[in-house]
C-alpha cells in the first residue's frame, strides 16, 4: 500500500519517480465549499433513474479538468500492460471512427511484450471502450505513483481500490474506495458537484447543465460565447470524421469549478451502485456524442454493468486529501519532566521516547519501519511495549541514537535554553492510517 498523501494540484507530481519514466500529469481543478447541500436527481426531479440527493460533499477535493484522454491511457498501458493480464486494452480502441486511436503491437510475451501507441489526432480526445474495472486500475496506478511492471498489488490491483484480480460484474460491484485513496474514480457526489453546483458558499444552488447554464447547450465549436457541448444532433459527427472532440474544445463552456465536457463527448463512470435485478450496475453520468441533449441535464441518472466496454463510455478521476492523522501523545525522555537534552559532541548513548497508547492507537498498531522523526527516517535501536503512564494501556517505548537525533534535528545549532519541537509520525498496521505525535526538548548546556 502506498503511504504518500501529498495534496497537490495534479494527480502526481511532475518528475522522475522510482520505477517509472517521466510522470504522467492529470490536470485537476479544486472543488471547495465543503459541506454544501445536495439536490434531488432522478425521476422525482423530472429526469430518469432512481431518486437520490446528489452533490453534497463534506470535504474539499480536486477533479480532472478533462476526461482521461487516449494519450494518458496509452501511457498507462505501456507501463503495466506488457502482458495485459486483466484486459485493460480493448481492440476496438484502435478504431479511428468510434474508437480512440490506440493501437497495440507485440504478442504479449516476456520476450515480445505488448506496446501501445496513439494516433496524434486522438492524443487529447477521451479514451473509450473502458470498463469500470479498467478505470479503477488506472486510478490505482496513479495512487501508486505510476509504477512500471506486471499487473499486481503494487501496480493496478491495490491502491485506491483493492481489486486483486476482480474482473466479473459481481466482484467489481463488491469493491469500495479505500480510506487512504489519493486518486480515484469520481464518486457520484464528487462528479455531480463539480458539474452543476454554483459554488460561492454551501447553499448556492445548482445549474441544470454542466456548462454553468440553465439553458440546454448548443453544439457550435466556433461559438466563443459559450454553453456548447458534443452531443447528438446535426451535423453528426460534430468534428467529422471524429466522433469525440478534443479536451476543452468548447470555449467558455466549463462548469462553475472549471471542468470541461461533463456534458457530452463520452459518458463517465462513477462509483455509484444502482439496484437493478438480477445484477446491480455502476453509475455513469454525462451523456455522450451519441446521446441527445436531454442526457446532459442534472436530473438524469443511469447505470451500466461494470464490465461493459463500449464506444460512448470513458471516465475522469478525482484526487482527495489523505485521512487526517490520528493524534497520539509523545513523551521524549519519559523520566525527565523538563525534557533536558544535552547535545554532547560525541553524541554517544540512546534517547528514549514513548508514544502513549489511546483507544485509537495501540503499541502493536504502530508499524516500526514507518516511524519518522521530523520527516526523516531515524533507525530504532530498540523498542519495547510496556505501560509507561500507568493507565492500563500498553505504550510503545523507543530508543534512538543520540547522534542520529542531533543530526536529524540539528540540535547542535541551538543555544542553551532553546526549545525544539519534535514531531514523530508513523502509520497504523493494516490500513496505513497516519499517526502523529509531538513533544519538545529543552537544550541544556553543550556537553563534551
Amino acid at each position: 500500500m502506498n503511504t504518500s498523501r501529498a495534496w497537490v494540484s495534479v494527480c502526481v507530481l511532475v518528475g522522475l519517480l522510482a520505477g517509472t519514466a517521466s510522470a504522467l500529469v492529470v490536470d485537476t481543478v479544486p472543488v471547495g465549499n465543503a459541506g454544501n447541500v445536495g439536490e434531488l436527481s432522478g425521476r422525482g426531479a423530472g429526469g430518469y433513474g432512481p431518486d437520490r440527493i446528489c452533490g453534497s460533499v463534506a470535504y474539499d477535493y480536486r477533479i480532472g479538468k478533462y476526461e482521461v484522454t487516449a494519450g494518458q491511457y496509452a501511457e498507462f498501458l505501456n507501463a503495466v500492460a506488457g502482458t495485459d493480464t486483466y484486459g485493460l486494452y480493448n481492440t476496438n480502441m484502435s478504431r479511428t471512427n468510434f474508437g480512440s486511436g490506440i493501437t497495440r503491437s507485440g504478442d504479449g510475451t516476456i520476450g515480445n511484450p505488448y506496446t501501445y501507441s496513439v494516433a496524434s489526432e486522438f492524443t487529447n480526445r477521451p479514451v473509450n471502450y473502458v470498463s469500470w474495472g479498467d478505470s479503477a486500475r488506472f486510478a490505482n496506478w496513479l495512487h501508486n505513483n505510476q509504477p512500471t511492471g506486471a499487473q499486481g498489488l503494487s501496480t493496478t490491483e491495490d491502491g485506491a481500490y483493492y481489486l486483486n484480480g476482480a474482473t466479473s460484474d459481481a466482484a467489481l460491484l463488491a469493491v469500495d474506495r479505500e480510506a487512504d485513496a489519493t486518486c480515484a474514480i469520481t464518486s457520484e457526489d464528487e462528479w455531480y458537484k463539480a458539474a452543476y453546483y454554483k459554488g460561492s458558499g454551501t447553499n448556492a444552488g445548482y445549474w441544470d447543465y454542466p456548462t454553468s447554464s440553465n439553458s440546454g447547450p448548443g453544439r457550435d465549436m466556433a461559438d466563443a460565447s459559450g454553453n456548447n457541448a458534443n452531443y447528438y444532433g446535426k451535423p453528426f459527427p460534430i468534428d467529422s470524421p471524429y466522433y469525440t472532440t478534443v479536451a476543452g474544445e468548447f470555449q467558455n463552456s466549463e462548469s462553475p469549478y472549471g471542468t470541461f465536457d461533463q456534458g457530452g463527448n463520452v459518458q463517465e463512470w462513477n462509483e455509484a451502485i444502482f439496484p437493478s435485478p438480477p445484477i446491480p450496475k455502476r453509475g455513469v453520468r454525462d451523456g455522450s456524442f451519441d446521446d441527445d441533449g436531454r442526457y446532459l441535464h442534472a436530473s438524469n441518472r443511469t447505470g451500466i454493468y461494470p464490465t461493459h466496454e463500449t464506444y460512448f463510455i470513458g471516465f475522469r478521476v478525482s484526487t482527495v486529501p489523505g485521512p487526517a492523522p490520528l493524534s497520539a501523545s509523545l513523551d521524549i525522555l519519559p523520566s525527565d519532566d523538563l525534557n533536558l537534552f544535552v547535545p554532547n559532541r560525541k553524541g554517544k548513548g540512546k534517547i528514549p521516547m514513548a508514544i502513549f497508547a489511546t483507544k485509537e492507537v495501540a503499541a502493536e498498531d504502530i508499524e516500526p519501519t514507518s516511524i519518522l522523526i521530523a520527516g526523516v527516517i531515524s533507525p530504532l535501536k530498540t523498542s519495547t511495549d510496556k505501560d509507561v503512564d500507568g493507565d492500563g494501556l500498553v505504550d510503545l517505548v523507543m530508543h534512538f541514537s543520540r547522534r542520529d537525533l542531533i543530526d536529524v534535528l540539528s540540535l547542535d545549532a541551538y543555544r542553551a535554553g532553546g526549545v525544539v519541537e519534535v514531531t514523530v509520525t508513523a502509520v497504523r498496521v493494516g490500513d496505513d492510517w497516519p499517526i502523529e505525535a509531538m513533544d519538545s526538548v529543552v537544550i541544556a548546556a553543550f556537553g563534551d
